[in-house]
């Protein structure tokens, strides 16, 4: 069975890619697709999935709050958090948040795949 992903990124472009390199291999299923962190929150509290890719820089909620928000109510959830940059200024409070991963923007494909892997078995990636 694929494991179940909630993606959440303000730029549909991104998201449809994501899901594009998520789904090719057959071992992950996007279940739902949020533009923004309330909608993330929202769509995680209804469809339940088995790890969330949210990037940091949301409309209305960052990434971060809705992984602090969610985490609040389900502390075993597991996310990973997507930052624009490797020096972004919200590295630290990403990873206080409660996330199980954390990777930058500038990763290839094969790194993000290894993080939503590392982090659906139970384990950590920064």
């Amino acid at each position: 069975m694929a494991v179940r992903v909630l993606l959440a990124e303000s730029h549909r472009m991104i998201r449809d890619a994501f899901r594009s390199l998520l789904e090719s291999g057959g071992e992950f299923e996007v279940v739902g697709n949020a533009q923004d962190g309330r909608e993330a929150v929202r769509l995680w509290r209804q469809l339940k999935p088995d790890v969330g890719l949210l990037a940091i820089h949301l409309n209305h909620q960052t990434g971060i709050a809705a992984t602090v928000e969610i985490l609040k109510e389900s502390p075993s959830e597991r996310i990973v958090l997507l930052a624009s940059a490797a020096n972004d200024a919200l590295l630290v409070p990403a990873a206080r948040s409660g996330a199980t991963g954390l990777i930058a923007a500038q990763a290839t494909a094969d790194e993000l795949l290894t993080a939503m892997r590392a982090v659906a078995a139970g384990g950590f990636y920064l």
